[in-house]
């Protein structure tokens, strides 16, 4: 049975064209997801708080302004794990 199987032809999978459509539909995949973020007053916060951190590191106060910065960079990324498990 399995000689039988393996002694037939095949027809070639045109591995280019499902490439390129692939391609094209994981990189439109990409900007909704990127524009969905945007739209998020979450994101908008993260980066307020991000920019208040870099602001607090350049001022001086290195520790609150990492702080700010990872707080900033979790909201965000926790945000967009939660988009993604939502749907």
């Amino acid at each position: 049975m399995l000689e039988t199987l393996r002694d037939e032809p095949r027809a070639p999978r045109p591995l280019k064209a499902l490439s390129r459509v692939e391609k094209n539909l994981n990189e439109k995949d990409e900007q909704m997801k990127i524009k969905t973020l945007l739209k998020t007053k979450t994101f908008w916060a993260g980066l307020a708080s991000v920019g208040a951190g870099v602001g607090e590191i350049i001022a001086g106060s290195l520790s609150n302004g990492l702080q700010l910065v990872l707080a900033g960079i979790s909201v965000i990324f926790i945000r967009d794990a939660i988009s993604k498990t939502a749907k």
